[in-house]
């Protein structure tokens, strides 16, 4: 790896890029990543860092926080959870969800709090705001937050929790006067806890660490299309990050005509783009199938570069 970031650093810096983002799943894991892709030595960082020595490279990282306490939901509390069946923002309003978002955010704001190339942090990747597929993950909505589980401790049947049952019913009964449910009442509810996590999430991370920016959450899908996850997301972070598919450049995304209203000042930063080669082989002559993850399938790397150079 240390050969590699020798031999990549300058070559990345002399294209004009300015900075780079390593991310392992968790950021518990950054100094030692056991999941899956290239884990990064610190004398490459360094490395990568230094650029061709004259231009430099700046650093962002993702933190994971709403994941991390998901993925660790069990673990701390006992309890089942299956986000096949359950929306993961349902987690926001366990007890112990505010302490450990905390946890991680200090954590991760001590590798990088005093650096003063360091950019600043997202916050997840991709979380499912609103729905992206027909089961799974689970979106965020009113009726799902009033479904209880007959068995709480069955995953096969749990739908929420308590604690976040609780939080929709006090939320009806002070936007509404009522806690009988109406779907007229789902955008308002979507918006309501959207900035509930965006607003804890980047609270989090400015009382570890107030120097380096809130870069947004990846807005993915359908999301970057609604304007309640868009403003609560520019409400909070000091950019608004998005993962852009599906569309050859931001002119044909329709949508964007509306984020000046949307965000206000706040600046959007495409957080993730990319297309893959179908003539792409493997050291043995083999060819790719270039069929895991999202981008278009296009003829040539050429082609790849124009489509990058375009966005």
């Amino acid at each position: 790896l240390d050969e590699w970031a020798e031999w990549c650093a300058p070559r990345i810096a002399d294209m004009a890029f300015n900075f780079y983002c390593n991310s392992p799943r968790r950021i518990k894991y950054y100094d030692n990543m056991p999941s899956p892709g290239i884990s990064v030595t610190p004398s490459a960082q360094a490395r990568l860092r230094q650029g061709n020595g004259i231009h430099r490279l700046s650093q962002c990282e993702n933190l994971y926080l709403l994941r991390t306490f998901y993925w660790d939901y069990k673990t701390l509390t006992g309890k089942s959870f299956d986000p096949k069946i359950q929306s993961e923002f349902t987690l926001m309003f366990d007890p112990g969800y505010l302490a450990a978002i905390k946890e991680t955010a200090e954590y991760g704001a001590g590798l990088f709090k005093d650096d003063p190339a360091f950019i600043g942090y997202y916050l997840d990747n991709e979380l499912p705001f609103v729905d992206v597929s027909t089961t799974y993950p689970i979106p965020i909505t009113l009726k799902g937050f009033l479904e209880l589980a007959t068995d709480p401790s069955d995953a096969k049947y749990f739908r929420c929790n308590e604690n976040a049952r609780k939080w929709a019913l006090d939320w009806m009964q002070a936007a509404y006067g009522t806690q009988t449910y109406s779907s007229s009442m789902e955008k308002a509810f979507l918006s309501a806890v959207a900035e509930y996590y965006f607003k804890t999430a980047a609270e989090a991370v400015r009382s570890a660490d107030p120097n380096h920016l809130v870069l947004g959450s990846r807005i993915h899908a359908d999301a970057k299309e609604t304007r309640e996850v868009m403003e609560a997301c520019a409400g909070y972070c000091d950019v608004v990050s998005f993962n852009f598919y599906a569309y050859w450049d931001i002119s044909q995304f329709p949508a964007f005509q509306s984020y000046a209203s949307w965000l206000g000042d706040k600046p959007c930063l495409v957080s993730e783009f990319y297309t893959k080669d179908s003539t792409l082989k493997s050291p043995d002559g083999t060819l790719y199938k270039n069929g895991e993850g999202a981008g278009w399938i296009v003829d040539s790397q050429r082609d790849r570069g124009i489509f990058y150079q375009n966005n």
